[in-house]
């Protein structure tokens, strides 16, 4: 009789490929963010370099467990991008508390210009809050299907189901506090009337008390508006907040990008100076 062979840690070999930790971590990464590009990976210390990233990237690609596309990034030059391939779902799941229904669905999604420009600046604002040198320390930077929240309200005698889908929740310590920033990336190209539900929703999600039960705290949160237009459109999404009864402040990507979560950089409606995040901040912890 033949000796039994032990079964990898990493998983049987599929479509040809013996998935390795790091293999997964990757697949996770990409199916918790939507798209990722290979720079990004590198940053986020998936690989030490482009030949090591190349080789096995191409291999997932070829056992479809990742999709392989491309975005222009300037004249003659393009950025490649990945993100979850059709073998990669089953993956993602096993690993991941995600939601079955939502990954196939971007496991099969085509992956278009702004779908990709939008999750991949979700990512660029992750690197960001990694690299911040200010005061400011990163806890946790927590992608979007980990802090959807789906939960129900009573209105009126009848049951109202609601989702809240940010896309990310950034946990911030800053001296002996704590400051949790819901993080929305707005390209510019959302119409003020969907700008104001989103708003809307937050307003909800506090007042309905489902975000305090969901992270058993009463510190409240606040929303940081991170756009790739200019000052106008500030100035309109900051109007849309003034009556808000939650905290929502705004900035350009090309401000924090260069300056970081901590400086100066932030506009609310509430003031005409420029802000800290945690000016002022409660006492206490967040999530």
């Amino acid at each position: 009789m033949s000796a039994s062979r032990k079964p990898s840690k990493c998983g049987p070999r599929k479509s040809g490929v013996r998935l390795t930790s790091r293999d997964r971590r990757v697949i996770g990464e990409i199916a918790r963010y939507g798209a990722i590009s290979r720079g990004q990976l590198m940053e986020l210390g998936f690989f030490s370099s482009v030949s090591r990233a190349n080789r096995r990237l191409r291999l997932l690609v070829e056992g479809k467990f990742l999709r392989r596309t491309f975005v222009a990034t300037g004249p003659q030059q393009n950025s490649t991008i990945y993100v979850l391939g059709p073998a990669g779902v089953d993956v993602a799941v096993e690993d991941n508390s995600f939601d079955p229904i939502e990954m196939k669905r971007h496991g099969r999604r085509s992956p278009e210009r702004m779908y990709l420009e939008h999750h991949l600046g979700v990512v660029s604002i992750r690197l960001v809050a990694i690299r911040e040198s200010s005061d400011l320390r990163l806890l946790r930077y927590i992608a979007e299907p980990d802090c959807r929240h789906e939960y129900e309200v009573v209105v009126r005698g009848r049951v109202i189901k609601r989702l809240m889908k940010p896309d990310a929740l950034a946990v911030f310590a800053h001296g002996d506090s704590m400051l949790s920033v819901y993080i929305e990336f707005d390209r510019g190209n959302t119409s003020l009337p969907q700008m104001a539900a989103l708003f809307a929703r937050y307003e909800a999600y506090w007042a309905e008390t489902a975000y305090q039960s969901a992270y058993e705290t009463d510190i409240p949160f606040t929303v940081a508006l991170v756009t790739t237009a200019g000052r106008r459109r500030i100035d309109n999404l900051s109007r849309l907040t003034r009556r808000a009864a939650v905290s929502v402040t705004f900035t350009t990507f090309a401000q924090l990008e260069s300056k970081g979560f901590g400086a100066a950089i932030w506009k609310s409606a509430k003031t005409e100076e420029f802000s800290t995040l945690w000016d002022p901040l409660p006492e206490g912890g967040g999530p």
